[in-house]
């Protein structure tokens, strides 16, 4: 819903990678090694205005991203459902 919102406001997603990661769970092993996701990841960042995670499932690919954001000076957003547990 976020990433369609972004869209419908007229907004580049500079990493669009939901439709590639539905496309890639249907087959056995996605086509990028994650080094490649890795670099496509930072670069997106760099290349961006700014960055909208959405944080609700914790990780820490997740927390290194917002990190590098940060560091990079992006204006950060961090969309979190506190109702998830």
């Amino acid at each position: 819903h976020i990433r369609s919102l972004i869209q419908a406001s007229g907004h580049i997603i500079t990493r669009d990678w939901i439709p590639e990661a539905i496309e890639e769970a249907n087959i056995e092993k996605g086509r990028h090694s994650r080094s490649e996701m890795y670099d496509e990841v930072m670069n997106s960042i760099l290349q961006s205005d700014l960055t909208i995670f959405e944080c609700s499932v914790p990780g820490m690919s997740i927390g290194h991203q917002v990190t590098f954001s940060i560091e990079k000076s992006k204006p950060t957003l961090i969309l979190l459902n506190s109702d998830i547990k």
